[in-house]
């Protein structure tokens, strides 16, 4: 496979474990009540507690679909902070109810903490930054429901991993830049605003990434025009990479990444960290030792363990 097939099928990987929760045709759906699993070596999730699940609730149809989000709760105790998740797969493909979601949602539900499973809309039916706004959009809708799930609207966290990590970034960075406010009707008195982020393993510095020429994403994701000047792409570029907001950050960022990621180069990651750090942010970057691009698809490995210990000891520290 030549190399920039084959970088491109490491980004679409979340995308290719797709397990999908389904899409259901009520708009509130009764919580289930789960059990939690007893704690182990590798998710450590205390036993005899329950999570309340609440699948496909339909946080958006303005634009003549419906758009579904799954919410895992902590059975008991709140206001809860909350974990918006967005998922991966290149930002042409995917869904919620991925892996990485399933499991980090019943972890952390089972830990104290909500997390929002969004479904947000993909390229090519539409382009950058129409991702960006649909998220900031289903971040109103909970806060606009918070009251009816328990949670604390002050608290918010943007996680993701490959293109979701690149997109939490750029929900948390991008709140001074009204390019990427969203445009839905609901809740506009509402904040889009997360405090923290936990990108794992995004894009971050696109200049010094791949030619986007190379997998189509000039014209699947940015509409880029066949005749666009060496400028023009350039200034794209900029305004797509987390780092040019790297002052704009609105609270602490942890940054995960495998040190033998083959689809995002390891530098993606200590750019990110970097920028932050050199605007007076707070940044932790964390590389997880010989693992490789979405090595949290698999929730038994030990490389998803030390992953959800720096995720759950950097939640204690910032939203405890």
């Amino acid at each position: 496979m030549p190399y920039p097939q084959k970088f491109l099928a490491f980004l679409l990987m979340p995308a290719l474990f797709f397990l999908s929760g389904g899409c259901g045709s009520e708009k509130f759906t009764p919580g289930e009540a789960i059990p939690c699993v007893t704690a182990d070596d590798t998710a450590y999730i205390p036993g005899g507690n329950k999570y309340l699940f609440h699948r496909d609730l339909v946080w958006d149809s303005s634009t003549g679909q419906d758009l579904f989000a799954d919410l895992y709760l902590p059975e008991k105790g709140g206001p809860f902070a909350t974990v918006i998740h967005i998922h991966g797969g290149a930002w042409i493909s995917g869904s919620k109810g991925m892996p990485m979601a399933t499991y980090f949602g019943e972890h952390l539900a089972c830990r104290g903490y909500a997390f929002f499973d969004v479904r947000y809309r993909l390229g090519p039916e539409i382009k950058f930054p129409q991702d960006i706004q649909d998220i900031k959009c289903a971040i109103r809708w909970l806060r606009g429901n918070a009251e009816q799930y328990n949670i604390d609207k002050s608290r918010f966290i943007s996680m993701g991993g490959s293109a979701g990590g690149h997109l939490s970034a750029m929900v948390a960075l991008t709140g001074n830049d009204h390019f990427f406010d969203p445009v839905c009707p609901g809740y506009p008195d509402e904040s889009f605003q997360v405090q923290a982020a936990i990108p794992f393993y995004g894009v971050h510095e696109w200049v010094n990434w791949m030619d986007i020429r190379m997998f189509g994403l000039d014209h699947s994701y940015f509409n880029l025009p066949a005749n666009a000047t060496d400028a023009e792409k350039q200034a794209l570029l900029v305004k797509v990479s987390p780092v040019t907001y790297a002052a704009d950050a609105p609270g602490p960022f942890l940054i995960i990444q495998g040190d033998e990621d083959v689809g995002v180069p390891v530098h993606q990651g200590q750019a990110l960290n970097d920028a932050l750090v050199a605007a007076g942010k707070e940044s932790r970057l964390v590389f997880i030792e010989g693992a490789n691009h979405a090595f949290d698809m698999w929730r038994d490995s030990p490389f998803t363990a030390k992953a959800t210990r720096e995720v759950d000891d950097f939640l204690a520290e910032v939203m405890p």
